[in-house]
């Protein structure tokens, strides 16, 4: 803080951004981002550049909270501005940061990746092992992403190995529950399970109830695919409770959501939809758009499974603005397959094979094997249905292929013409 400021205005800087901090983490967007401007205003006014860079990068978490990822560029690039101004090198590292993970999270790898080696080098250069640590993470997550996994393993173990020295017990369990996902989308589910576990104790032993229910739900998702429903249900309840308790309302929308969707695999529709509507109504006054597009997803899936293809459309064209707001392929593809199955169900075949076609392609550009072989699935069944025996078996066979290498015992079940 400007040692020019005047005693009460940074007290009063302070308060609110430390208020701001409590609201944030309890899911308050709205309280948390008018106290952050309200102290941004403070510190504009008594002419403090450092408190100003302070709050803007704070802004910029509380954006990175609710998915407004163009808020974040903005916001931690005001800051990334300041904090050049004044030669402090830990802001600017933070605030690459920030601008890297508003990169990566709408799939832009190449500018995300570009930020976070800015980041890394600066906490090189002023010797903060902690931020290496988070910024070497972080360029993992975007090779992950990538699909470049021996990459990512080794950015995570680097990390780990620096976490592991500094005695960062949080960041080991962060990743551990990061390497447990390669292994995840390898098809290594007991090495992933073993992780997750393996962070789940740590974070049970340091206390920390945000972090395990996070590795439940990981745990719950893995148990999933691998068609143990009542084992996954059981962890993403004991997930969902944690969340309750703490206040942690996005992570209550996200258990929602994993729930509803176990329950529709299970033709319980009712139960999925009661649960679904909730996970929607918090993901919306939350504003955040990544976890309403997840959600939009599951509705989608739902009303085509109890033929409502009216309340189908209209959550694929959500899911479809939202992906192109995020500007996430994922959410893309997503879209695709969903309004794919519902011309399949309306007969448009032309129209539903170029949209299983843009989801199978959009999912193998982002590297999502899983999801490819679901909509490999999907299309076979269409083609079968419009006569095409011998294409719709070869998608099949594509299908089987990559859920055997996953080891998707669920799916396989579903193939196999079995009840999950």
């Amino acid at each position: 803080m400007n040692r020019s400021t005047k005693p009460g205005l940074q007290k009063l800087i302070h308060l609110l951004q430390s208020r701001a901090d409590i609201y944030n983490l309890t899911g308050r967007i709205g309280p948390s981002l008018r106290d952050v401007r309200k102290a941004l205003a403070v510190a504009r006014s008594c002419g403090d550049r450092e408190a100003q860079a302070r709050c803007l990068l704070q802004l910029s978490d509380v954006h990175c909270t609710i998915s407004d990822f163009a808020a974040v560029r903005q916001t931690a690039g005001e800051a990334l501005a300041i904090y050049r101004e004044i030669g402090d090198g830990w802001g600017q590292a933070q605030s690459l940061n920030n601008i890297g993970y508003a990169q990566d999270s709408i799939s832009n790898y190449r500018q995300a990746l570009d930020y976070y080696s800015q980041s890394l080098l600066i906490q090189e250069q002023i010797g903060d092992r902690q931020g290496q640590a988070s910024s070497l993470n972080n360029i993992g997550y975007v090779h992950d992403g990538l699909g470049d996994y021996a990459t990512a393993l080794d950015y995570y173990h680097r990390s780990l190995q620096i976490r592991g020295e500094v005695g960062d017990r949080r960041g080991e369990a962060s990743n551990l529950n990061n390497i447990g996902a390669v292994r995840y989308c390898l098809g290594e589910y007991s090495p992933a399970l073993d992780l997750y576990r393996r962070s789940l104790q740590i974070q049970e032993q340091i206390g920390d109830r945000w972090g395990q229910a996070y590795s439940l739900q990981n745990i719950g998702v893995t148990l999933s695919n691998l068609g143990e429903q009542a084992a996954a249900l059981d962890h993403f309840g004991r997930s969902l409770l944690i969340r309750e308790e703490i206040g942690d309302r996005s992570g209550q929308a996200q258990s929602l959501n994993n729930v509803g969707q176990i329950n529709l695999e299970q033709d319980d529709f009712c139960s999925a939809r009661r649960l679904l509507e909730r996970a929607a109504e918090i993901a919306g006054e939350l504003r955040e758009n990544e976890l309403c597009r997840r959600v939009a997803v599951s509705l989608g899936r739902l009303a085509l499974a109890e033929g409502d293809l009216t309340q189908a459309r209209f959550q694929a064209g959500t899911v479809m603005r939202l992906a192109a707001e995020l500007q996430s392929k994922l959410g893309q593809a997503e879209a695709n397959l969903l309004q794919a199955r519902i011309d399949a169900a309306e007969l448009s075949w032309l129209s539903a094979f170029d949209r299983f076609e843009q989801a199978i392609f959009l999912y193998q550009e982002i590297k999502q094997p899983q999801d490819t072989a679901i909509a490999y699935y999907y299309y076979s069944q269409a083609l079968i249905a419009k006569g095409d025996q011998e294409k719709g078996g070869l998608c099949r066979i594509k299908a089987r292929k990559i859920f055997e290498r996953l080891n998707a015992a669920g799916w396989l079940k579903i193939l196999d013409g079995r009840s999950i």
